[in-house]
């Protein structure tokens, strides 16, 4: 029974393990606003995500204003919504992220969200070269 209990905290703990410079991202998919899958892959070159309300305004204003951003830069964009209380999500923040013309992969699970790198309220942009993290920056715009 012990070694089922320190397996599984082994598990828990490489799994919450922050994102750094060298590491393969450590997941791969996500469910977008559609309920449909989002993948990272070898030709994902950046992934942005946002952690708050504000910085998900910026992120929807820069890429309503720069339409196939995303596609063209071969960049995925995240938002946190692990703290969200799934009435809230379900609601309201779904059917709004689902008129949006660009696709976000939602980080619905917080044990992961608090592996990711982050500073304050800014978006935190993370480069990739065939999934390894080259770069890890953190900015109040795109």
């Amino acid at each position: 029974m012990k070694s089922v209990v320190i397996l599984a905290f082994a598990a828990i703990a490489a799994f919450a393990s922050s994102v750094e410079i060298g590491q393969k991202f450590p997941r791969l998919s996500f469910e977008n606003q559609h309920e449909e899958q989002l993948h990272i892959d070898n030709n994902t070159k950046k992934v942005i995500i946002a952690f708050s309300k504000e910085s998900g305004a910026i992120v929807k204003d820069f890429l309503d204003k720069n339409n196939g951003y995303l596609q063209q830069n071969d960049a995925i964009y995240l938002v946190d919504v692990s703290r969200v209380p799934s009435l809230v999500m379900s609601i309201f923040m779904l059917p709004s992220f689902r008129k949006y013309d660009f696709e976000m992969g939602l980080i619905k699970d917080k044990i992961f969200a608090d592996s990711l790198p982050r500073q304050g309220s800014n978006l935190t942009l993370i480069e990739l070269d065939n999934l390894e993290v080259t770069s890890i920056n953190f900015s109040k715009n795109l």
